[in-house]
């Protein structure tokens, strides 16, 4: 997850409960759009396996 997503998640949870909840919401959509844009820009997942005997 981006650095600053994460900071600005405890910086949130400071605020008082009214506050909180919608900036949490706010919050969250943006996570899952960076996620999905992650997501989308990823060309090539490996996969490698080793085998110690």
């Amino acid at each position: 997850m981006n650095q600053s997503l994460l900071i600005r998640y405890f910086e949130l949870k400071k605020l008082p409960p009214d506050l909180r909840y919608l900036a949490l919401k706010q919050w969250e959509q943006e996570v899952i759009i960076n996620i999905q844009q992650r997501r989308d820009s990823v060309t090539e997942l490996s996969l490698v396996v080793c085998s110690h005997r």
